[in-house]
């Protein structure tokens, strides 16, 4: 799997794609905030290992992350002066 970036598209299981909404990198590895297209109550976090993403299920790292995302996505906007 190749570099993946915000606004990327992805296809993962059962050929759902999801959109890239957030990227923030922690302990040398990367983290994504995915929602799927079609379905915007659909999201999840992931990361990359080799090549495949994986799912966070970790509760305690997955609220570690959100304020990360957020201030992220916060930062993108502030860039693009919406």
């Amino acid at each position: 799997m190749q570099s993946i970036d915000i606004l990327d598209v992805v296809v993962l299981e059962e050929d759902k794609h999801y959109v890239v909404v957030s990227k923030v990198t922690r302990k040398n590895k990367n983290y994504y905030q995915l929602t799927n297209i079609n379905d915007s109550h659909d999201t999840m976090i992931c990361y990359q290992d080799k090549d495949e993403l994986v799912e966070v299920h970790d509760k305690e790292l997955i609220a570690l992350l959100i304020p990360l995302f957020l201030k992220n996505l916060s930062d993108k906007l502030q860039e693009e002066e919406f």
